[in-house]
C-alpha cells in the first residue's frame, strides 16, 4: 500500500460504483490505516475465495477489491457485488441487492457482460462447488464459533517476544481472512434460497410482500449477534423476581453503577453479568475496528443495557425459535405439490440466516484477538519511545507497525504526524455521498416523501409511537432513555444492548436480511430500515409513530431543538 493509498484507493475503471451503505457500521468515520490494513484488507481476500469458489477469479491482485476507500471513508465495490450476483449462483439477482441498498430495483450499476449459455455450462461445476461450500459453512459454523471462542479466551501475550507477536498477528490475519470466506459463503447462500423462497411463492401465485416475508423470517432462534441481548434480559428477568430489593438502590444511582450496586446487594447476580461479558466481551460498538474498544475493555453498553431493564420494568419476550402461526398460515396457502420444496427452502434460509450471524461473530472474534495483540505492540512502542502515545498506532498500517517491532528503521513520528493532519483534514470536510462514481458523487432519486411521512422497509412487526434519540454512533447512545426510538445511519451488532430498551428503531439504511432487521427481530422490537433520509427530517426529541410490518415512519410532532424544517 502507497502513501497515497491510506486514505484513497485505486478505482478499476470497469468497476466504478461505490456505496457507503451497511459498510458504514462496519467502519465509521474516517478509517484509520491500522483498522484498514489489519481487519479490512483481510475481509476483502476472504471475499475473493466466493469468487474463487465461482470461477471468476483466478488471481490475487494486491490492495482491495470487493471494499475501497474514498475521502478516507469505507465503501462497498458495488460494480463487484452487482457482477457477483448477476446469474452466477442459483436464486441471486442484482435486483435484490440493488433493492436492499436503495429500494430501487431497477438502479442501474455498470458491470461487466452476463455471461453467455457457454459460460454458464463451463462455470457449472464451480457453482456446484460454490454451493458445497456454502451447505458446508451452513452446517458447521456454530462448531467453528465455539473452537474460535476458546482459542481466544485463552490467548496470552504474556512473555512473548516482539517476533512472536508480529507473528501471531500474521496467523490472526490469515484467520479473519479464512473467517470472511466464511462469513461471504453463508450471507451470499442464505440470500440466494431467500430469494428462492420469495420467487417460488411468487411463481405459485402466493406473492410475498414485506410484512408476509418479516413473518417467514422471525423466530429464527440462536442468532449469535441477539444473544448477548437475551441473556442480559434473563438476568434483569431473575434479579426482579429474587433480589427486587436492590432494584431502588440500582435506580439511585447512574447506569453506569447498576453492577455495582448488583455486586454489593446480589453478587451472584454480578457473578452472571461477569460471565456474559467473558463469554461475548469480543464484541464491540464498532466491531471490525481495533482502535475502538471491545466489552471485554468497556462492558459500558452492557451496564447500561442491564440498567434500563432494571428500571423500566418487565421486557419483551425474546424469540425462541419456535415458527409463529403465520408462517405456517403463509405457507398453507400455498398449492400442495409445491409446499415440501418451500418448506425446505423456508427452512435453509432460516438456518443461513443463523449461520451467517455466527460465521460474522466467528470473524469478531479474529478481530479482537488482532485488537489484543495491537494493543500489546502500541505499549512496547510507546514504552521504547517510538511514538509519544499508544493512540498513535492507530495512523500506522500494519506493516509498519509490524517492521517497528521487529527493529526495522521506520520513522514513525513523522509518518504519525503527517497522517494525523491527513486525518484531520478529511474529518473537516463534508461527509461524502452514500454512492460513487469513481471519485464524483451519484444522486439516485429514492423517491418523493411527504415531509411527515418517510417510507421505509418494515422488518420487525409492531406499531409503536415515542420520543426519537438521534443516534450517529455509539456515544449517542449512552443516554438512551427508556421507550424512546433510535434512529440512526446504521447499527451493527455491538448496539444490541441498547435495542432491549429502545421502543422501536428506525435505520436510514438496510435490508430485509441486514444484521440489525435479524437482531431486532429476535429480540420482538418494532423496526424500519431503508428510511432514507430520516435523519435529515427529525432531530432528538421529536415524536415518531412507527410500523415494523408496512415500513411507515411518521413524524407525530417536532420537539426536538433547533429543528430545521425542511420547507424553510
Amino acid at each position: 500500500m502507497t502513501e497515497a493509498d491510506v486514505f484513497e484507493s485505486p478505482v478499476d475503471p470497469t468497476m466504478p460504483i461505490g456505496t457507503r451503505v451497511n459498510i458504514g457500521e462496519a467502519f465509521t468515520g474516517v478509517v484509520r490505516p491500522l483498522d484498514w490494513t489489519a481487519v479490512g484488507i483481510p475481509c476483502d481476500r476472504g471475499i475473493r475465495q466466493l469468487m474463487r469458489d465461482l470461477g471468476m477469479m483466478k488471481n490475487d491482485p494486491p490492495g482491495s477489491w470487493a471494499m475501497r476507500l474514498h475521502r478516507g471513508r469505507a465503501y462497498i465495490n458495488l460494480s463487484w457485488a452487482h457482477w457477483q450476483l448477476d446469474g452466477r449462483l442459483p436464486g441471486a439477482r442484482p435486483s435484490d441487492l440493488a433493492l436492499g441498498l436503495s429500494q430501487d430495483r431497477d438502479m442501474q450499476v455498470t458491470r461487466p457482460p452476463r455471461p453467455s449459455s457457454a459460460e454458464r455450462i463451463i462455470k457449472a461445476p464451480f457453482v456446484v462447488r460454490a454451493v458445497a461450500h456454502v451447505v458446508r459453512a451452513i452446517r458447521r459454523s456454530d462448531r467453528w464459533l465455539e473452537e474460535a471462542r476458546a482459542e481466544w479466551a485463552a490467548l496470552s501475550l504474556d512473555g512473548a517476544k516482539d517476533s512472536d507477536l508480529v507473528d501471531e498477528l500474521r496467523r490472526l490475519r490469515k484467520d479473519l481472512e479464512s473467517a470472511n470466506a466464511e462469513h461471504s459463503r453463508t450471507s451470499l447462500g442464505s440470500s440466494a434460497v431467500f430469494a428462492l423462497l420469495c420467487r417460488t411463492l411468487e411463481k405459485v401465485g402466493s406473492p410475498a410482500d414485506d410484512s408476509v416475508l418479516t413473518h417467514l423470517m422471525s423466530n429464527v432462534g440462536r442468532v449469535e449477534s441477539a444473544a448477548p441481548t437475551i441473556e442480559l434480559r434473563k438476568l434483569a428477568a431473575e434479579v426482579r423476581s429474587r433480589a427486587a430489593n436492590v432494584i431502588p438502590k440500582v435506580q439511585e444511582q447512574s447506569p453506569r453503577h447498576a453492577v455495582t450496586i448488583l455486586r454489593q446487594g446480589a453478587p451472584e447476580f454480578a457473578d452472571r453479568f461477569d460471565a456474559i461479558v467473558a463469554r461475548y466481551g469480543y464484541r464491540s460498538g464498532t466491531e471490525f475496528m481495533v482502535t475502538a474498544p471491545s466489552w471485554r475493555e468497556d462492558p459500558g453498553p452492557l451496564v447500561v443495557s442491564l440498567y434500563g431493564m432494571l428500571s423500566h420494568g418487565e421486557a419483551r419476550d425474546a424469540n425462541d425459535g419456535t415458527p409463529s402461526r403465520d408462517i405456517h398460515v403463509a405457507l398453507a396457502d400455498i398449492p400442495a405439490w409445491v409446499r415440501p420444496l418451500a418448506r425446505t427452502l423456508w427452512a435453509w434460509a432460516r438456518a443461513g440466516v443463523r449461520a451467517r450471524e455466527a460465521t460474522k461473530a466467528l470473524m469478531i472474534i479474529r478481530v479482537d484477538a488482532i485488537r489484543k495483540c495491537v494493543r500489546e505492540a502500541a505499549r512496547r512502542l510507546a514504552t521504547a519511545g517510538h511514538v509519544d502515545d499508544e493512540r498513535d498506532v492507530s495512523l500506522l498500517t500494519v506493516d509498519e507497525l509490524e517492521a517497528a517491532l521487529l527493529g526495522k528503521p521506520v520513522d514513525l513520528r513523522r509518518i504519525v504526524a503527517d497522517r494525523k493532519a491527513a486525518v484531520k483534514t478529511l474529518e473537516n470536510e463534508p461527509n461524502p455521498p452514500l454512492f460513487i462514481d469513481g471519485a464524483e458523487p451519484l444522486d439516485w432519486q429514492l423517491g418523493d416523501n411527504d415531509q411527515r411521512e418517510i417510507q421505509g422497509i418494515g422488518v420487525s412487526a409492531g406499531v409503536v409511537e415515542g420520543r426519537v434519540c438521534v443516534a450517529k454512533g455509539l456515544d449517542d447512545l449512552v443516554d438512551l432513555e427508556d421507550g424512546q426510538i433510535i434512529v440512526a445511519p446504521y447499527t451493527d451488532a455491538g448496539w444490541t444492548p441498547y435495542f432491549a430498551i429502545a421502543e422501536g428503531i428506525v435505520i436510514e439504511t438496510g435490508g430485509l436480511m441486514s444484521h440489525c432487521a435479524v437482531v431486532a427481530r429476535e429480540l420482538g422490537v418494532p423496526a424500519v430500515v431503508n428510511a432514507r433520509d430520516v435523519l435529515d427530517r427529525v432531530k432528538s426529541g421529536d415524536w415518531l409513530r412507527l410500523d415494523g410490518s408496512t415500513g411507515a415512519v411518521e413524524i407525530l410532532r417536532r420537539e426536538g431543538p433547533e429543528h430545521v424544517h425542511p420547507s424553510r
